[in-house]
C-alpha cells in the first residue's frame, strides 16, 4: 500500500514538474516572439526600404457603412467615443523591404468602448480604422498589399496583434484590440460587416 501512494505521489510530482516546465517553455517563446517582433519592427524602415505611396479618397464611403453598424454596436452595447482622421497609416513589408503608407483625407480612426463591463470590471474596447479608396478595385488590390505585408517575417513585421481585415465595397476596414481576449469582439464586427454589405458595387 505505502509503495502504491509513493509511486502515485512521484506521478503526481512529475506531472507538477512538467507542467512548470511547459509553463517556462510557453513564457520564453512568448519573450523571443515579443523581441523579434521589436527587432524586425526596429529595422523598418531604413534606408533601403521602397516607400509606397496609396491616395485615399474621402467620398463619404464610410457613412453608410457606420449607419449600418450602429445598430449592431448597441445591441453589443458599444458605443463610439472617439473618431480621429489619420492623414498617414502605414504597413511595412519585410519581405519585399516594402512601406505601404495609406495617406490622404480617406482615412478615419474610430474609437470604440463596450458600456457595460464584460467580463466583471473590464470594458473591451477596439479600434477600426476605415480606408476609402477610389473604387472596389483599388480597395481590393490595397486589401491583400496590407495582408502581405502583415504576413511578412513570419508575422512579427508590424507587431503581434488581435485584428481582423474586412471590405466593404471601397472600404477597407482594419479592426484592431488592444487584449487578445477582446478578440472574439472585432471578430464580430467583421463578421457583421462580410453578412450586411453597404455597397453591391461589383469588383470587374
Amino acid at each position: 500500500m505505502h509503495k502504491i501512494i509513493a509511486v502515485m505521489l512521484l506521478a503526481g510530482l512529475a506531472a507538477c514538474n512538467q507542467n512548470q516546465h511547459n509553463s517556462v517553455q510557453a513564457e520564453t517563446s512568448s519573450i523571443e516572439s515579443a523581441q523579434q517582433a521589436d527587432k524586425l519592427q526596429a529595422q523598418m524602415p531604413n534606408a533601403q526600404t521602397k516607400i509606397v505611396n496609396i491616395k485615399t479618397n474621402d467620398l463619404d464611403g464610410d457613412v453608410a457603412l457606420m449607419q449600418g453598424l450602429n445598430p449592431f454596436f448597441k445591441q453589443q452595447k458599444f458605443k463610439i467615443v472617439d473618431v480621429v482622421s489619420d492623414d498617414v497609416w502605414s504597413y511595412n513589408d519585410c519581405q519585399n523591404n516594402m512601406q505601404l503608407r495609406i495617406e490622404g483625407s480617406g482615412v478615419t480612426r474610430y474609437y470604440i468602448k463596450r458600456t457595460e463591463a464584460k467580463p466583471k470590471n473590464y470594458y473591451p474596447d477596439y479600434v477600426m480604422w476605415v480606408m476609402q479608396f477610389a473604387d472596389p478595385n483599388q480597395a481590393q488590390q490595397v486589401e491583400q498589399q496590407i495582408r502581405a505585408a502583415k504576413r511578412s517575417g513570419q508575422g512579427f513585421c508590424n507587431g503581434k496583434n488581435a485584428e481582423y481585415f474586412v471590405r466593404d465595397g471601397r472600404n477597407v476596414i482594419h479592426l484592431s484590440t488592444r487584449a487578445h481576449m477582446f478578440i472574439d469582439y472585432i471578430q464580430a464586427v467583421a463578421d457583421y460587416i462580410e453578412a450586411h454589405p453597404t455597397t453591391v458595387e461589383p469588383i470587374e
